[in-house]
C-alpha cells in the first residue's frame, strides 16, 4: 500500500475505534478511553514501521560484462557493481545453529551480501540462478 492508502485505512480505524470508546464513555465506562487512545497510538506506530520497511528492496541485474546491485534498506541505499567475469556467487554456511546461510557476491576482495530477507531455500535458489547468470555459457 501506499501512504496515503495506509494513512486513510488507519483514520477509518481510528473514528471506528473512538466512536464505540465514546459510546461505551456515555454508558459510564469512561475508562475504555484512554486503552482505545494507547491502541491508535501502537496501531500508528506499526503501521509507520511497516511502511518504511515496504520500501526496502534489492535489485540485482546482469549483463554482459557486469552485476549490479542496487538496495535501498531503511532510507539508506547504495549501488555496487561487479566485473561478470571474476565474480563469485558464495553460500555461507551459518556461524550459529539457528542463523540462516548468507549469500554473497564478491570479487577482488569486495563482498556484498544479497537476499537478506529470504529464507534458506529462496537464498539456495537464488544462487543457482545468479551462478547461471553470471557463468560465461549463459552469453
Amino acid at each position: 500500500m501506499d501512504w496515503k492508502t495506509t494513512v486513510r485505512i488507519y483514520l477509518l480505524i481510528l473514528v471506528v475505534s473512538l466512536s464505540i470508546a465514546m459510546g461505551f464513555a456515555l454508558m459510564g465506562l469512561w475508562m475504555i478511553i484512554p486503552f482505545t487512545g494507547l491502541e491508535m497510538l501502537v496501531l500508528a506506530a506499526v503501521l509507520y514501521l511497516c511502511a518504511l520497511r515496504g520500501r526496502d528492496y534489492e535489485l540485482i541485474a546482469v549483463d554482459e560484462n557486469y552485476i549490479n546491485i542496487e538496495k535501498e534498506y531503511r532510507a539508506s541505499g547504495g549501488n555496487v557493481q561487479f566485473q561478470r567475469h571474476w565474480a563469485r556467487v558464495v553460500l555461507e554456511k551459518p556461524v550459529y545453529r539457528n542463523q540462516s546461510c548468507r549469500l554473497i557476491v564478491c570479487s577482488h576482495g569486495r563482498r556484498e551480501e544479497i537476499g537478506r530477507w529470504l529464507n534458506e531455500e529462496e537464498k539456495k535458489h537464488l544462487a543457482r540462478e545468479l551462478r547461471r547468470a553470471v557463468s560465461f555459457s549463459s552469453y
